[in-house]
């Protein structure tokens, strides 16, 4: 199983390995006690829309199709994926 930790800095999905890559089905991991909304977005810096929102401390499945993805507020999600 592989991990990506992500937080509320764009990370640029083209530049990773599979599972990580746009069009990937990812779990999203939220050990926070609130809800957190991931994001993606063609350019990194406009434009964001919801992938998913992951419940207080637990997963949830998404499919970014986007280049870049990241968290909505300073908080830490892990993506894992095989």
């Amino acid at each position: 199983m592989r991990v990506l930790a992500i937080d509320n800095t764009a990370v640029d999905l083209a530049a990773q390995k599979a599972p990580f890559l746009p069009n990937y089905t990812m779990v999203f991991a939220n050990p926070t006690a609130g809800a957190l909304i991931i994001q993606e977005s063609d350019d990194g810096s406009t434009g964001w829309t919801t992938v998913a929102t992951t419940p207080a401390d637990g997963f949830i499945e998404g499919t970014p199709t986007k280049q870049y993805i990241r968290v909505s507020t300073a908080a830490t999600v892990y993506v894992l994926g095989n």
